[in-house]
């Protein structure tokens, strides 16, 4: 008990850290300037004013509208690829040079706990581009949304997403994770760590459920 309440201590004081407002990505993601794509494996996007704006295998029906919205981030629309599970396109209305916006591929379970299924794509986003945003897969579980959050909430974004093995890990491990009460512990201190990142940082993210 006196481990986990040193994590808990630990944790809370991570995501309540103040958001470093000056902490700029540089582009993870592509974009071009051309008008359609012959196979999604090359990596290009489009450039357009338009909602419905992507052709190419796996996003004939790709629709980019503003569809989603946060204070912070702005309207923007976002598919993804009905052939290759980690491949998506994002258009945004508004640009960021300076703080950048990030897509980070998550599982929810049915209990509201969040797994991070792959890595973080980051880009200082420009209005009405179109991008590429392809992850890395770390997981083999489903990807059920997106999370799209302000660089400078990165930070504590991944110190949530860490919490529930960090607890696993030390309180046994996979013995931990092998008994129902402990896992149930796990999971339950992973909400409250998740909780508590969205009562300070609600306006710095948005999920997009798939």
């Amino acid at each position: 008990m006196k481990v986990i309440g040193i994590l808990t201590i630990l944790i809370f004081l991570q995501s309540c850290e103040a958001p470093t407002r000056n902490r700029v990505y540089q582009s993870t993601s592509t974009a071009t300037t051309s008008t359609t794509e012959d196979d999604e494996d090359t990596s290009t996007t489009t450039t357009t004013t338009e909602s419905t704006v992507v052709s190419g295998t796996g996003f004939s029906s790709c629709d980019l509208s503003y569809n989603y919205y946060n204070s912070s981030i702005g309207y923007f629309g976002l598919c993804q690829s009905s052939t290759t599970d980690t491949l998506f396109k994002v258009k945004m209305a508004l640009s960021d040079s300076t703080i950048g916006t990030c897509f980070i591929p998550i599982y929810q379970g049915s209990s509201g706990d969040i797994e991070k299924v792959g890595t973080e794509e980051c880009v200082n986003n420009v209005s009405e581009t179109v991008y590429t945003v392809s992850f890395t897969r770390e997981t083999s579980s489903t990807i059920t949304a997106i999370m799209v959050v302000k660089a400078n909430a990165m930070t504590s974004f991944n110190t949530a997403a860490a919490a529930k093995n960090k607890f696993i890990t030390l309180n046994g491990g996979t013995t931990c994770s092998s008994l129902a009460y402990c896992s149930t512990a796990a999971t339950n201190y992973s909400i409250s760590v998740w909780n508590s990142f969205a009562s300070i940082y609600g306006s710095y993210y948005v999920k997009v459920s798939l």
